[in-house]
């Protein structure tokens, strides 16, 4: 199962690799920095409600599927990084593949490869001082984010965070 797994997501890592991201980058008078736009949180659950994304288990959900078929990944605040001058976040990494989301992001990763819909990215807020994932996860920032096309870096799978999309 996991080398299945593996080949889908190398699969769409080739797939999408050369495509290169025209999607606007949207201005907004009222925020205007990126560390501005993680202040408006809500719960998970309140977050996919306002965003109509069908979540399969709210609590270890690593994403879910808006009804036009979107996907939208949940991705850490704290694994965004600047990556050759360029806002990005790790989406997968190999270390959590006995994880239930693991392969839930591996066929969320196939179906938005196979879509051709834009990967949306939908940031949480991780509190790290609690001491298990369930209760990491306090808030979810209010607004989703388009992403750029996955690339690997060292080992692991990134996508640039490419522009917030207006509610």
């Amino acid at each position: 199962w996991i080398t299945a797994v593996g080949l889908i997501h190398q699969a769409f890592v080739m797939k999408n690799a050369l495509r290169v991201s025209t999607l606007p980058v949207e201005e907004n008078k009222h925020r205007s920095t990126f560390e501005e736009l993680l202040m408006a949180k809500m719960t998970k659950t309140e977050f996919a409600r306002k965003h109509g994304i069908l979540v399969t288990n709210i609590v270890w959900a690593w994403g879910g599927v808006q009804e036009d078929g979107s996907v939208v990944l949940f991705v850490w605040d704290d694994e965004i990084e600047k990556i050759n001058g360029v806002r990005c976040v790790q989406i997968l990494d190999s270390a959590f593949d006995s994880r239930q989301g693991y392969a839930e992001r591996v066929g969320h990763l196939a179906q938005a490869a196979s879509s051709g819909k834009p990967i949306k990215l939908a940031i949480q807020m991780r509190d790290k001082k609690a001491a298990d994932e369930v209760s990491r996860t306090k808030e979810m920032v209010s607004d989703l984010f388009y992403a750029g096309a996955p690339f690997e870096h060292f080992g692991t799978t990134w996508v640039p965070i490419v522009s917030r999309i207006k509610a």
